[in-house]
């Protein structure tokens, strides 16, 4: 093995590019890790990594919303993700907390050597080995604001990622309710269309019967029956779109769409009548209760400490550093007979009180005093952007909801209309009042009023939590 790895190693150190895909115009084929530094366990490994869901799904058990974004909460990696950068960003305040403390460092020194050497008797030769364990204490005494300004930046870095857990967590339950609203108006539109079929075959129905006793046309046939057939056509274009939710409502979870349980339906469940405030009110909402834009303002506190630190790189340090040790030496002079062998012993200590001051770095602290007003200045900009874009986005799923409350009105009118007028125009071309051509325009309307109070139930559906998410409060 280090024969073939050291060949491989100057392969690499020659031609780094033999590691690389060939050419641009060819995959890159896994057979070739062989040249990669453990490339093929990690392949291996990744080949064999369950990607099972670390959440139990209970068979049989119908999921209702509350449930999903249980599970949601449980088993999506995103929401994992965004806590352990929480956590990541705790460690660092710890870390930044530490550098208050002094630090204490065993140290273990040990030589050994041969030394000709010579007196007033003449030359000798001596073997000397030393042992010295040591204790040294380093303590930074003041330092001018440098590691205040590092915690004061770590802890609004942790209160910024701590809010933006909170956001992905909405996030989350906002794609859960959109995927599982979609799912839902999938499988309306399923029934819908199925609905649609019913009234189309009851068209074809009465055009045969009519059919067999001469008073209806062959092209009345064939019309009726192009019609069944188009709505066949379109509930297997709409099973394919429910599959299609299906599919996006388990990614928004964070399982596989062959784990996805039963879900519950909407249909009994009542819409919202209202919007729940003024859009001016919710504007005002959305500025204290989005966790995205507190974390945007903890962030450029987080970059004015980093300018105060940049600043304080100017002043001096004060530290203080100490040592505690013992020294065991062996000494044996070799000329002498017999040789004599000698065990000193002694106790060492130090104390050192040190005030540095870098008084030229070449502009560096220059350059870096420029690069966090820069940052500063960048987040500041940025709050400013995010906070238009909130307003933006709560102003426009206000609109989106009104409108949608208004269309479901005019979709539960339109569609009880058109019922109607598809009820009488079948039944007067059964009794031969009514041609083929109305019944015909009829049961389109129908079908097509069906489809639009499908689509407006979900849009309030979908509308009402786009605003609560836009305002930062998630209601399921």
């Amino acid at each position: 093995m280090a024969g073939l790895a050291l060949p491989l190693a100057a392969c690499a150190a020659i031609n780094p590019y033999a590691l690389a895909p060939p050419i641009a115009s060819k995959p890159w084929a896994p057979q070739e890790v062989t040249g990669v530094s453990d490339g093929k366990a990690t392949l291996e490994a990744f080949s064999a990594h369950s990607d099972q869901s670390p959440t139990a799904i209970q068979p049989g058990r119908v999921y209702d919303l509350p449930h999903l974004i249980d599970l949601a909460m449980q088993a999506n990696p995103e929401t994992r993700a965004a806590w352990q950068a929480a956590r990541e960003a705790a460690a660092r305040l710890g870390i930044a907390e530490g550098a208050y403390l002094p630090t204490l460092t065993a140290i273990g020194i040990a030589n050994y050597g041969h030394l000709p050497d010579y007196d007033k008797q003449g030359p000798f030769v001596a073997n000397t080995g030393v042992l010295e364990p040591l204790l040294q204490l380093d303590w930074l005494l003041l330092d001018f604001g440098r590691r205040s300004a590092d915690v004061e930046s770590a802890c609004q870095r942790l209160l910024a990622a701590n809010l933006q857990f909170n956001r992905k967590q909405q996030s989350v339950i906002f794609a859960v309710q959109k995927a599982y609203f979609a799912f839902n108006a999938s499988r309306a539109r399923v029934a819908a269309r199925r609905t649609a079929l019913k009234a189309a075959t009851a068209v074809k129905e009465a055009t045969d019967i009519r059919s067999r006793t001469g008073l209806a046309s062959v092209t009345d046939t064939l019309l009726a029956r192009q019609v069944v057939l188009q709505h066949q056509f379109d509930i297997a274009g709409a099973l394919r779109d429910e599959h299609a939710a299906e599919a996006q409502l388990a990614q928004a979870i964070g399982i596989s769409p062959a784990s996805l349980p039963k879900v519950a339906s909407l249909s009994s469940q009542p819409l919202p009548k209202e919007s729940p405030a003024s859009v001016d009110s919710l504007l005002q909402q959305a500025v204290f209760t989005r966790p995205d834009l507190a974390a945007k303002f903890a962030d450029v506190r987080a970059r004015e400490a980093e300018l105060a630190r940049a600043r304080a790189d100017y002043l001096p340090k004060l530290s203080t550093d100490g040592t505690l040790g013992r020294v065991y030496r062996e000494l044996k002079i070799l000329d002498e007979p017999p040789p004599n062998t000698f065990y000193p012993q002694k106790s060492t200590g130090s104390v050192e009180v040190r005030l540095t001051w870098e008084l030229f770095d070449g502009f560096i602290r220059d350059n870096r005093l420029r690069e966090a007003e820069a940052r500063r200045d960048q987040a500041l900009a940025d709050l400013e952007a995010l906070r238009l874009a909130s307003q933006a986005q709560v102003w426009t799923a206000y609109a989106d909801f009104k409108a949608a409350l208004s269309q479901r009105q005019l979709a539960v009118a339109l569609v009880a209309a058109t019922k109607s007028g598809y009820d009488s125009a079948l039944t007067g071309y059964r009794s031969e009042i009514t041609n083929f051509v109305d019944l015909l325009a009829a049961e389109r309307d129908y079908a097509r009023a069906l489809a639009v109070e499908v689509d407006s139930r979900a849009a309030i559906l979908d509308s009402a939590a786009a605003l609560a998410f836009a305002v930062g409060a998630i209601v399921s």
